[in-house]
């Protein structure tokens, strides 16, 4: 049998390898960029906690330097600002949080598409605070300049398993945005989205926004009581 000569001199074709962000077009019409890959909290919730006794101790600014996960219970009651460079912002879960004469700033909710489950979204809910089953008092505190990529400017509250209740008196709302419509995700442009069958969101009065309307959106049988 003759075993044919083979020609190993050949050219792999080139193949484009998909970029880790994009964009897409949303359902309505609109457009908006995303990144894909994961949810990342690179600054941990020790060093969080050690930024933020440093900055009552000299009444200074705690700079994020990665996204913050809290997982216990957390009270901040002195003026100290907490300002997420543009980039970062805090999230928390299942714990019972106070602050009071806190300025959030600059803080950044990327979207994200999770790159282990098609079609599911891990970022861009909740500019400065991202809350799920949480409970929580925010009195006289300062939202300025939050941006989320998807939902809730400054603040998204959810409450889908747990009964909770946030609190929000003499607290001012400037300037945070929404990022554009994104294929496929939720989108939800206010101040502060709530959301879940267990969540009651208590307006004290005295709460003040730049935006004349869309300032809080309540959706998934959330409870209201009080008003703007």
């Amino acid at each position: 049998v003759e075993i044919p000569e083979i020609d190993w001199n050949f050219e792999l074709p080139s193949i484009e390898l998909p970029s880790f962000s994009g964009g897409g077009s949303g359902s309505t019409g609109g457009s908006g960029d995303y990144e894909v890959g994961r949810l990342e909290f690179s600054m941990s919730e020790d060093e969080f906690r050690s930024a933020v006794n440093s900055a009552i101790a000299t009444g200074g600014v705690v700079y994020l330097t990665g996204n913050v996960h809290i997982g216990s219970d957390l009270s901040i009651t002195s003026a100290i600002t907490i300002d997420g460079q543009g980039k970062y912002f805090i999230c928390a879960d299942f714990v019972t949080l106070a602050f009071q004469n806190v300025t959030f700033r600059n803080c950044y909710n990327k979207t994200i598409k999770d790159i282990e489950h098609e079609n599911s979204w891990c970022g861009g809910f909740g500019g400065a605070l991202q809350l799920g089953e949480c409970t929580a008092t925010l009195t006289n505190c300062k939202f300025i300049n939050n941006k989320a990529g998807l939902e809730g400017g400054a603040i998204v509250i959810n409450n889908w398993v747990e009964q909770g209740t946030v609190t929000i008196t003499g607290c001012t709302f400037q300037q945070n945005t929404v990022g554009s419509i994104v294929d496929g995700a939720p989108h939800s442009d206010c101040d502060i989205e709530a959301s879940g069958q267990y969540l009651t969101v208590v307006l004290g009065g005295g709460n003040s926004s730049t935006r004349t309307s869309n300032i809080i959106n309540y959706s998934a049988n959330a409870t209201s009581r009080g008003t703007w």
